[in-house]
Formats: C-alpha cells, sequence, structure tokens
C-alpha cells in the first residue's frame, strides 16, 4: 500500500491557465470497500480532481458520505 505523498514531485500542475484563483472537484470512489478489506489485492479507491480557472468563492460541500 502507498501514500499519495510517497512522491509528490510526480504530481502535475493542476494550474493549467498559470496563477491566479482556481475552482477544484474532488471525487473519490470506492472508500468504503478499501475499509470492510483487510488484505488489498488491487487499488479499490479511485480519484477524481478536476481544476478550473475562476474568481475566489468560499468552499462548497455538495455531498459527503
Amino acid at each position: 500500500m502507498t501514500s499519495s505523498m510517497d512522491d509528490p514531485a510526480d504530481l502535475p500542475s493542476l494550474a493549467s491557465q498559470g496563477p491566479g484563483s482556481y475552482r477544484l472537484r474532488v471525487h473519490a470512489r470506492g472508500r468504503d470497500r478499501a475499509v470492510d478489506q483487510t488484505t488489498l489485492d488491487a487499488a479499490v479507491e479511485s480519484y477524481l480532481i478536476q481544476s478550473w480557472p475562476t474568481a475566489h468563492q468560499g468552499a462548497l460541500l455538495v455531498q459527503a458520505t
């Protein structure tokens, strides 16, 4: 099992339009399945991270379960 911080140098830049304010959408799937398994043979979690330039806004939590 590895951590997302094991090699942060390989992470891409999310600032596609250069410096400024960006909005992020982070979606995680399969997190509950990882808790139910004691031995993981394959990755069960997947993530989608999207970013786009926009004016600064407060955080908005759409759904958390």
